[in-house]
């Protein structure tokens, strides 16, 4: 589009000022904003109607398990006895969640992103600039433009409007969260042009979201302003005032805006604070927990309050000062049957909890003794037996005897790493690219010979 202005500009009877110049200047902008609006829409509708599922007559078996192997720069799958499924030859993949799993190759330079079963099949082709993610066995979402479009599985597209943003989590419940993003007014700029004055608007963003359902039905009326996700059936949410509510799976609020914050759901119980004000002026958040009916289980009194594996045993924290801490364990609801002044890093797991001391991490059983002595730089919860642990900036894993059943020789690229089934990556001191383990130890890579 070509615009041609001609200005005839008389100054013996008219100025021209600055601000002349902004007003066209700005109508200009909008003009060719509108056109790239066109533009883009014209874009995202061919590149819609370009997406093609391709569904395997036969699905993939779910039970078998299959761990990200790579082999020299280029990934595939291989089975827990090493042996290939998938050939390798993305140049990224994430692990298999729900069945299906994202990879990533290069085309002409060009990242693209595609979604395989554990056959190895292309659920859609890689393509240039898209973005693809997996939110359950159910849904993908796929990035166009800039804007997340949900399909079914089968390729049936959920909502013919694309999204800012979306939850990385499907719930159980399948309700998904999505939102857009809407400028509001935040204040002015003020300009001087000699005598003229211009104050000049600018805005910033607010998230405005909501829950779908697989059929692309909006459950909530009002609108979220933080990204939520459904656990036990329920959601905690925030509106644009910053309080937190109670929303059930139809999209309705059970609860009134009762709490300054909440935790999501975990096992039917919540984590809400409230802010007490302080004779010097300054407030103080405290922590208690409630249930899935409102009632305090934990009073709301504590600096923190630290769930265990199935919720209970509870730890609510006073905190003292930065080296210095008073706990209260809770049996069940306000049964309080030991105390101690640990400094608690988490909740228990298969009956031990990790605790620093002089900058150092051990475990404590359920009796609050000591059975692990602090030793190590860091420590993560047990699962499946064994603890992830670090000492002189080396990783690897201990069982509840404190016995290093996955050597500590791992370079993580994070202080915290978690086992899932699927494997944890580190790296080597001469391996640079990172690799997969899994619970056994076993390493899911090759290297070429030089």
């Amino acid at each position: 589009m070509t615009i041609i202005i001609i200005l005839i500009l008389n100054y013996s009877d008219y100025m021209f000022k600055p601000i002349h110049l902004l007003l066209f200047l700005g109508l200009l902008n909008q003009v060719h904003a509108q056109d790239l609006s066109n533009y883009d829409e014209k874009r995202l509708s061919i590149a819609l109607d370009s997406i093609q599922f391709q569904i395997p007559e036969t699905p993939a078996c779910d039970s078998l398990i299959l761990i990200p192997y790579r082999v020299d720069s280029v990934w595939g799958f291989a089975d827990t006895n090493l042996r290939i499924q998938i050939a390798p030859k993305y140049d990224w993949v994430g692990p298999f969640i729900n069945g299906y799993a994202r990879a990533r190759i290069m085309i002409d330079g060009i990242k693209s992103y595609t979604i395989i079963d554990k056959k190895g099949h292309e659920i859609i082709e890689p393509t240039p600039y898209w973005s693809s993610n997996v939110y359950c066995d159910k849904v993908i979402g796929i990035s166009i433009l800039d804007k997340w479009f949900l399909f079914t599985i089968d390729g049936k597209l959920i909502s013919n409007s694309g999204f800012d943003k979306v939850a990385r989590t499907l719930c159980s419940n399948n309700r998904i969260f999505i939102g857009a993003e809407h400028p509001y007014l935040s204040g002015y700029y003020r300009d001087s042009f000699g005598d003229t004055i211009i104050e000049t608007p600018y805005y910033g963003w607010q998230l405005q979201g909501y829950f779908l359902n697989l059929s692309g039905d909006t459950l909530n009326e009002t609108p979220i302003a933080e990204i939520a996700v459904f656990r036990d059936s329920l959601a905690v949410v925030e509106n644009q005032y910053d309080c937190h509510s109670i929303m059930n799976i139809d999209g309705k609020l059970i609860s009134g805006d009762d709490y300054d914050y909440m935790h999501g759901f975990y096992n039917g119980y919540a984590k809400v604070y409230q802010y007490e004000y302080q004779a010097n002026g300054r407030r103080k958040k405290v922590c208690g927990v409630i249930n899935r009916k409102g009632e305090v289980v934990i009073p709301i009194k504590y600096h923190s309050v630290l769930f265990s594996e199935d919720a209970w045993p509870m730890i609510g924290k006073y905190k003292i000062d930065d080296s210095c801490y008073f706990n209260e364990v809770y049996r069940q609801k306000g049964e309080i049957y030991r105390s101690d002044s640990l400094d608690y890093w988490n909740g228990y797991h298969e009956g031990k909890a990790e605790f620093r001391q002089n900058h150092k991490f051990g475990y404590v059983d359920l009796k609050g003794k000591v059975v692990i002595k602090p030793e190590y730089s860091w420590a993560n919860s047990f699962h499946s037996g064994i603890a992830y642990v670090s000492k002189d900036c080396r990783y690897g894993f201990i069982n509840h005897y404190n016995e290093v059943v996955i050597p500590l020789k791992y370079i993580s690229g994070w202080d915290y790493a978690a086992m899932t089934d699927m494997g944890v990556d580190f790296h080597l001191d001469d391996v640079p690219l990172k690799f997969y383990i899994d619970w056994n130890g076993q390493e899911y890579y090759e290297e070429s010979k030089p």
